[in-house]
Protein backbone atom coordinates (compact mmCIF):
# COMPACT_ATOMS: atom_id res chain seq x y z
CA UNK A 1 0.00 0.00 0.00
CA UNK A 2 1.16 3.14 -1.18
CA UNK A 3 0.40 5.90 1.30
CA UNK A 4 0.85 9.73 -0.05
CA UNK A 5 0.30 12.40 2.94
CA UNK A 6 0.64 16.36 3.01
CA UNK A 7 2.62 17.19 5.63
CA UNK A 8 1.68 20.41 7.40
CA UNK A 9 2.90 22.11 10.85
CA UNK A 10 1.06 25.00 12.80
CA UNK A 11 3.70 27.74 13.15
CA UNK A 12 2.28 31.00 14.77
CA UNK A 13 -0.91 29.55 13.93
CA UNK A 14 -0.89 29.40 10.30
CA UNK A 15 -0.45 26.06 8.36
CA UNK A 16 2.91 25.34 7.10
CA UNK A 17 3.49 23.63 4.05
CA UNK A 18 6.35 20.40 4.68
CA UNK A 19 6.08 18.40 1.50
CA UNK A 20 4.29 15.40 -0.02
CA UNK A 21 5.37 12.56 1.79
CA UNK A 22 5.56 9.23 0.25
CA UNK A 23 5.74 6.23 1.97
CA UNK A 24 5.52 2.42 0.81
CA UNK A 25 4.96 -0.11 3.60
CA UNK A 26 5.77 -3.07 1.37
CA UNK A 27 9.24 -1.99 0.04
CA UNK A 28 10.55 -0.92 3.25
CA UNK A 29 9.12 -4.13 4.54
CA UNK A 30 11.05 -6.19 1.29
CA UNK A 31 14.35 -4.44 2.54
CA UNK A 32 14.31 -5.41 5.80
CA UNK A 33 13.46 -8.78 5.56
CA UNK A 34 16.59 -8.84 3.17
CA UNK A 35 19.05 -7.76 5.04
CA UNK A 36 19.74 -8.77 8.51
CA UNK A 37 22.13 -7.04 11.49
CA UNK A 38 24.35 -9.36 13.50
CA UNK A 39 21.55 -9.60 16.46
CA UNK A 40 19.23 -10.87 14.08
CA UNK A 41 21.44 -13.30 12.40
CA UNK A 42 22.26 -14.69 16.24
CA UNK A 43 18.90 -14.64 17.50
CA UNK A 44 18.25 -16.72 14.07
CA UNK A 45 20.94 -18.91 14.73
CA UNK A 46 20.45 -19.11 18.44
CA UNK A 47 23.74 -18.15 19.30
CA UNK A 48 25.67 -15.48 20.46
CA UNK A 49 26.52 -11.96 18.17
CA UNK A 50 30.13 -12.68 18.94
CA UNK A 51 29.70 -16.51 17.88
CA UNK A 52 28.64 -14.64 14.51
CA UNK A 53 31.48 -12.22 14.85
CA UNK A 54 33.81 -15.05 14.88
CA UNK A 55 31.94 -17.19 12.28
CA UNK A 56 32.56 -13.54 9.86
CA UNK A 57 36.01 -13.23 10.65
CA UNK A 58 36.88 -17.04 9.89
CA UNK A 59 37.80 -17.87 13.40
CA UNK A 60 36.05 -21.48 13.74
CA UNK A 61 37.91 -23.40 12.25
CA UNK A 62 34.88 -25.99 11.38
CA UNK A 63 32.53 -23.81 9.49
CA UNK A 64 33.45 -21.69 6.80
CA UNK A 65 33.39 -17.69 6.90
CA UNK A 66 29.73 -15.86 6.22
CA UNK A 67 29.60 -13.54 4.08
CA UNK A 68 28.62 -9.89 4.83
CA UNK A 69 28.29 -6.50 3.36
CA UNK A 70 30.13 -3.52 5.37
CA UNK A 71 28.78 0.01 5.39
CA UNK A 72 31.74 1.58 7.05
CA UNK A 73 31.75 -0.44 10.51
CA UNK A 74 28.46 -1.85 10.48
CA UNK A 75 27.99 -5.30 8.99
CA UNK A 76 25.15 -6.45 7.39
CA UNK A 77 23.99 -10.38 6.05
CA UNK A 78 22.06 -10.49 2.97
CA UNK A 79 18.79 -12.86 3.96
CA UNK A 80 20.35 -14.60 0.80
CA UNK A 81 23.67 -14.56 1.78
CA UNK A 82 22.54 -16.42 5.30
CA UNK A 83 20.69 -18.83 3.33
CA UNK A 84 23.38 -20.04 1.11
CA UNK A 85 25.50 -20.34 3.92
CA UNK A 86 23.32 -22.44 5.76
CA UNK A 87 22.89 -24.78 2.72
CA UNK A 88 26.71 -24.87 2.84
CA UNK A 89 27.18 -25.56 6.53
CA UNK A 90 24.42 -28.62 6.05
CA UNK A 91 26.25 -30.08 3.20
CA UNK A 92 29.60 -30.66 5.20
CA UNK A 93 27.14 -31.55 8.11
CA UNK A 94 25.63 -34.88 5.98
CA UNK A 95 29.28 -35.53 3.98
CA UNK A 96 31.18 -35.98 7.35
Amino acid sequence: MIELRLEMQQENGRGIYRGLIRRDDRASLDFQTQVLTLKEVADELRCSKAHVCNIIHGKVPTLPAMPVVRLGRRLIVRREALDGWLAVVERQITVR
